[in-house]
């Protein structure tokens, strides 16, 4: 998914660890600070670190003229650091989790997330999608979720992971019951993790997604209306829903 070596996941390793944090106090015992810090400045040009602030050196320093950086992970860097971190442990799952105070329902949460997340990889992974230079891995969240081109072990494959991902899902929203703003808190996780990324507060995140509602696409295939809402489908059969649309239609001329 990510043309990295050892080194660059090791730094976003650090970064998922940390937080919010200046470079030099990124550390590899295999390289000097120079080399680390020239790391860090082509995994933000590729995206995958957010630029925080600048901070001016210490007045006393011989260096007060200069000014230090503070980088974060983006959606893309948090992504790819848990080739070094497990889910839960990574600086920006705690920093989402830490806003749902129930603990069976953070637990849900948590689950849907990775099963999502592992379908998102795996639907790239078969089509040989890489991220590197991918500038708006969040927007391809919403649009990635095509099954066309497929070979039929690709799609055994995906249709496994699809199952255990709406079935995850479905616990979740039992939790959640008909919360709309919390529902898009979920169902749009990888736009809140960016945006903590970028330094939004809680509260910030909020107002935005409640006003968004992510658009149903609708496809037919093979008698099977499929209904994508963001990225969890659900296949309905033709004939139940034309059946279902009467039954709606008597009960109105009642």
């Amino acid at each position: 998914m990510f043309d990295l070596d050892r080194l660059d996941f090791i730094i976003l390793g650090q970064f998922a660890k940390k937080g919010d944090t200046f470079r030099s106090r990124i550390n590899l015992a295999e390289l000097s600070d120079r080399q680390t810090s020239r790391r860090i400045d082509v995994l933000y040009d590729f995206g995958f670190l957010y630029l925080k602030k600048t901070v001016p050196y210490r007045k006393n320093s011989k260096m007060h003229h200069r000014e230090t950086k503070v980088f974060s992970l983006s959606l893309k860097g948090f992504i790819a650091s848990l080739d070094q971190i497990d889910f839960e442990k990574n600086h920006l799952t705690k920093k989402y989790v830490k806003e749902i105070k129930d603990k069976k329902i953070s637990k849900a949460v948590v689950e849907y997330l990775k099963d999502d997340l592992i379908y998102f990889l795996t639907h790239n992974d078969c089509r040989g999608i890489t991220l590197n230079k991918m500038k708006n891995v969040v927007s391809w969240f919403d649009d990635y979720n095509s099954v066309h081109g497929f070979s039929g072990k690709d799609l055994e494959k995906l249709n496994k992971l699809n199952n255990k991902r709406n079935i995850s899902w479905k616990k979740m929203k039992k939790e959640i019951f008909d919360n709309n703003v919390f529902h898009n808190y979920v169902d749009l996780w990888y736009e809140v993790i960016d945006q903590y990324a970028n330094g939004w507060s809680y509260d910030e995140i909020i107002k935005k997604i409640s006003t968004e509602s992510p658009t149903p696409n609708i496809e037919v295939r093979n008698r099977l209306i499929q209904f994508s809402n963001g990225h969890i489908t659900s296949d309905v059969d033709l004939n139940d829903l034309t059946n279902m649309y009467k039954h709606i239609n008597e009960k109105t001329k009642d």
